[in-house]
């Protein structure tokens, strides 16, 4: 998941402490989420792209609203919220879209969920406020060389590496 690793990045540097479960790859995902929903938790964010996706995204922030009594914001991103952040926003399970490149916009979103503040200057969100769906200037493209190195620590890179199915042996 190098894109998650990527808008991981800036919350890790910042000290923030950030737990990335992934579906693909943990038999016991559903559990793993449930124990990290604690009075602590910022924000879920959720990444998804179109189409089947959308269904396993759906099942995680239901799992997420349920165990946080609707107390943690949900904050979608990836192809399909930013493609489609109106539609996505219209979602009950969704509170935060991260249109485009999150890396900065997300951390920006935490940052201000943390301080109790409002989102309405974070560039590159939408969000909803008082059953109205709000959209933030688009951020500005990112320069390649501010790109925070991948902290692969995050995760077991070994769940990732699979035998080639070409090479039998």
């Amino acid at each position: 998941p190098h894109a998650l690793l990527s808008i991981a990045a800036p919350l890790h540097k910042e000290g923030y402490k950030v737990k990335i479960i992934d579906q693909r790859v943990s038999s016991n995902w559903k559990e793993e989420l449930e124990k990290s929903l604690h009075d602590k938790v910022i924000c879920a964010g959720i990444s998804c792209m179109t189409g089947s996706q959308i269904y396993y995204a759906l099942e995680i922030a239901k799992i997420v609203r349920k165990n946080t009594n609707a107390k943690v914001p949900i904050v979608w991103g990836g192809p399909h919220p930013s493609i489609l952040p109106e539609q996505t926003l219209k979602n009950e399970y969704v509170d935060i879209v991260c249109i485009g490149e999150g890396d900065i916009s997300f951390l920006e979103t935490v940052k201000a969920l943390q301080g109790g503040k409002g989102l309405a200057g974070i560039k590159g969100i939408a969000f909803k406020k008082d059953g109205k769906i709000i959209f933030n200037p688009p951020a500005p493209l990112m320069d390649m060389e501010d790109l925070l190195p991948v902290p692969w620590e995050l995760l077991n890179v070994e769940d990732y590496i699979h035998p080639d199915m070409y090479l039998k042996n």
